[in-house]
């Protein structure tokens, strides 16, 4: 199955065994390799306003990194 969408969404559910604990900043990386040494993406840590609470999911995070090969496996 081929990339049908160049532009991807991330989005992640804030879960913590402290449940006092918020979450405050996010950080993706994507690569073309499971080890991570070669990126095509990094957000950067990037902050969370406002910051999520346990359990909380967190809005979706556009894909901002270079065009994406329809057939390449990619982790994240």
């Amino acid at each position: 199955m081929g990339l049908e969408d160049d532009t991807p969404e991330f989005s992640a559910i804030f879960s913590d065994a402290d449940s006092s604990d918020s979450a405050i900043a996010y950080q993706i990386q994507v690569s073309p390799t499971n080890d991570f040494s070669s990126l095509v993406w990094d957000s950067t840590q990037t902050t969370i306003n406002p910051a999520l609470s346990n359990g909380s999911r967190s809005a979706d995070i556009s894909y901002a990194g270079s065009s994406l090969n329809a057939y390449q496996t990619y982790y994240w």
